[in-house]
């Protein structure tokens, strides 16, 4: 799997001075991958991608999660200073700009329910309220957790 922790540190001009990238992993809207993979699966695998798509949580209006942008594909990285959601090149799959960022502060926690093929990315801000994404397992999301932690 590509190294989005290199790549995030290629593109130092999203960074501010002396930021460091603890964990970065490739992420989409939920469902975007069980998209992928039900496309030459058949039916009963698009019901699926369809019903993980619904299990993401509404945006509220007037929360912290309201500020988080819809992108079908990203790179979600935590560093010592934020949280950031990168906008993704489809070519080179490094970051292209900054869709949106967030001081630790404003952060509750990073979690992770991890599936056969996806694994839910769930942000908790500080308000209460939640926003989700999805990444493949091997993009190792489950770092993103550890590292907002560590």
């Amino acid at each position: 799997m590509v190294d989005m922790v290199k790549k995030v540190n290629k593109k130092s001009e999203f960074l501010d001075l002396g930021e460091t990238v603890l964990a970065a992993s490739a992420v989409g809207e939920v469902g975007q991958f069980q998209k992928v993979l039900a496309a030459g699966n058949g039916v009963l695998a698009r019901a699926d991608a369809h019903r993980n798509a619904d299990r993401a949580p509404a945006l509220a209006a007037g929360t912290l999660s309201a500020s988080w942008p819809a992108l079908k594909a990203g790179i979600l990285a935590v560093t010592d200073q934020r949280l950031i959601l990168f906008e993704q090149s489809k070519l080179h799959f490094g970051p292209t700009g900054v869709a949106g960022s967030w001081p630790r502060q404003q952060i509750a926690g990073v979690t992770v329910a991890e599936g056969k093929a996806s694994t839910l990315v769930n942000i908790q801000f500080s308000d209460g309220s939640t926003a989700q994404m999805e990444s493949i397992v091997t993009a190792k999301p489950e770092l993103l957790a550890a590292a907002f932690v560590g």
